[in-house]
């Protein structure tokens, strides 16, 4: 029977079942050995603590016994190594590893083990094990419970619980934290964070950090914050809530798994950087929050499908540079491509879907829509609502649909192919300084062409196939673009802003003069124009402010999305004149088209 007393004492206890007694605190750490024999490390009847630098098997000392009191075995103020797995431990309350990179592992039965400040590695060995984390710690801490039911359990206040990795081969299986605000975080590099075979008690938030990080979370209802870089977050079972504050240029990928799932942004502005999302990342909500906030993709080839999702207080989804496929939600939507050959859909509700540079496919599934090619050779198609398509730049194709639609053509937009619609009345809007005398009827086998130039134009398809493909029926002029344009002249084609014709009475002239001679192979409009002139205004045009100023200025460039939503929303979008209004009150608001 040995008794150390008080100091740093090295005890062996040689052949023999030797016991140690060890009472009260020490703040001096010993090293004991029992060597061979059954050899006991025993307390008295009061409060004992154990103080080791360094424990194993080694030490060949089959049992710590406490005795009475509540017993504590304790590391030192540095890095220690405590590893209890070969001894049996009756009577102790903790093992506590104090501050420091630590390394414990406790027994075969019921441990409770705090590591204390540093990064620390615990294992609880086999048995129902307790881990104790208080307070914040930027140091990370690697935890596993083997065997038993194991815990992590916090302390009356806020508590960070800090890993760089954890998933269910550490084999705890609940963190429990108490009172306070408490946070499971990894760290500032590359975390991997697996939470789904473990039950979370009492944790605000789960936050990856800066850094590439995985994480997922557990069966409940999870707070998850990927922060800075390109994050891989899952949900898991629960209703789960991840959340994207301010601009990160590396893009997340975010899966909410089973419950109902939203991505939530701050009070400020937020990027919400995706290069894929769609229906199988069961996400039912994205709201923005406060602030100008947009769903954007990277600069490589993006798949954006946000029709099973809600949006709510999202500016723009911006697909940016590369060839990208993106559908819109059920929702309003501000839709653009950015350079490359994109694919764009609006579904349902009135979308605003700009291509922007390469040649883009546009198209709306509901509402009254823009839709705006830009450069490039582009597709567009139109739906059963009253749409404002321009084309853009470059030889593009236009499919409208059922809706009363209003097609924008200006100078120096190419040679366009206008397959046939069906449903409402439609209007051709001629701007951007096409001259009267320039335009020219002709006959092409079935096909209506309208020349705007020697170089330009627009095939009506099929138009002489049939009567239902006959439905541009007006023609609306921006003049004010039109070099001769006088509000005070006495030309009744050239003295107000906008002009409107009926473009069927001009197709029939041009028909009835081809019946008088078929010789005619090219029929100049302007000998017809006067007689089937309907109207002039300063003030009003069909499109509204969209055909307007598309006409007059060549582009939609910084008029306001809100504004350019009022346009399509009216009631009287694409079938009568709407009132037109200054530009500077259009390019008011935060949001504008390009």
């Amino acid at each position: 029977t040995i008794l150390g007393g008080l100091g740093a004492d090295t005890l062996r206890g040689g052949a023999g079942d030797d016991t140690f007694l060890i009472h009260g605190t020490d703040t001096a750490a010993d090293t004991v050995a029992g060597d061979a024999g059954f050899d006991t490390i025993l307390g008295s009847a009061g409060d004992d603590t154990f103080r080791f630098a360094s424990f194993s098997g080694t030490n060949t000392v089959e049992r710590i016994d406490g005795g009475g009191g509540t017993n504590v075995i304790a590391g030192t103020s540095v890095s220690n190594a405590i590893d209890l797995s070969a001894t049996q431990l009756l009577a102790v309350a903790l093992i506590d590893g104090g501050d420091g990179n630590d390394t414990i592992t406790g027994s075969a039965g019921a441990d409770t083990i705090l590591g204390g400040l540093g990064a620390d590695t615990l294992r609880g060995g086999a048995g129902d094990d307790t881990f104790l984390v208080y307070g914040a710690d930027t140091a990370a801490d690697t935890v596993a419970g083997d065997a038993g039911f194991d815990t992590i359990v916090g302390g009356a206040g806020d508590d960070t619980f800090r890993f760089a990795s954890f998933s269910g081969t550490n084999t705890v299986e609940r963190i429990d934290v108490g009172g306070g605000t408490n946070v499971i975080a990894g760290t500032n590099v590359s975390n991997a964070l697996d939470l789904s075979a473990t039950e979370l008690f009492g944790i605000a938030l789960i936050d990856g950090g800066d850094g590439n990080d995985t994480i997922s979370g557990s069966a409940g209802a999870d707070t998850i914050l990927g922060g800075l870089g390109a994050d891989t977050l899952r949900g898991g079972a629960g209703d789960d809530l991840f959340l994207i504050y301010g601009t990160d240029s590396a893009a997340d990928t975010i899966g909410g798994d089973a419950g109902f799932d939203a991505i939530l942004g701050s009070a400020g502005d937020d990027t919400f950087r995706l290069a894929s999302f769609s229906g199988a990342n069961t996400v039912e909500r994205i709201d923005g929050g406060a602030g100008l906030n947009t769903i954007a993709g990277t600069t490589v080839s993006n798949s954006l499908d946000f029709s099973a999702t809600e949006l709510v207080a999202i500016a723009q989804i911006d697909a940016g540079d590369g060839n990208d496929t993106v559908t819109g939600s059920s929702g309003a939507d501000f839709l653009t491509g950015g350079d490359g050959a994109d694919t764009l859909r609006g579904e349902g509700s009135n979308d605003l879907v700009q291509g922007g540079l390469g040649n883009d496919a546009l198209s709306d599934t509901g509402g009254a829509n823009l839709l705006d090619g830009g450069a490039g050779t582009d597709s567009i198609t139109g739906d059963g609502g009253a749409e404002f398509i321009a084309g853009g730049t470059g030889n593009d194709t236009v499919n409208p649909g059922a809706g009363a639609d209003v097609l924008a053509f200006n100078a120096g937009d190419g040679q366009d192919t206008v397959n046939p619609g069906t449903g409402a009345q439609k209007t051709l809007s001629l701007g951007g300084g096409i001259r009267y005398e320039d335009l020219a009827l002709r006959k092409s086998a079935n096909d209506l062409v309208l020349e705007t130039s020697a170089t330009e134009q627009l095939t009506f398809k099929n138009w002489y196939a049939a009567t239902e493909n006959q439905g541009f029926v007006t023609l609306q002029v921006i003049a004010e673009a039109m070099a001769g344009y006088d509000q005070s002249g006495a030309d009744p084609l050239r003295d107000d802003k906008v002009e409107t014709f009926s473009f069927a009475a001009l197709v029939n002239v041009f028909d009835a003069a081809r019946a008088a001679d078929p010789m005619i192979t090219r029929w100049e409009v302007m000998n017809a124009l006067l007689d089937a002139h309907l109207a002039g205004s300063d003030d009003a045009a069909l499109g509204g402010d969209l055909a307007y100023q598309y006409g007059l200025n060549g582009t939609l460039a910084g008029i306001g999305t809100a504004a350019a939503q009022d346009v399509l929303g009216a009631s009287q979008f694409g079938t009568q004149a709407q009132q037109l209004r200054p530009l500077a009150t259009l390019q008011e608001g935060l949001v504008k088209l390009g």
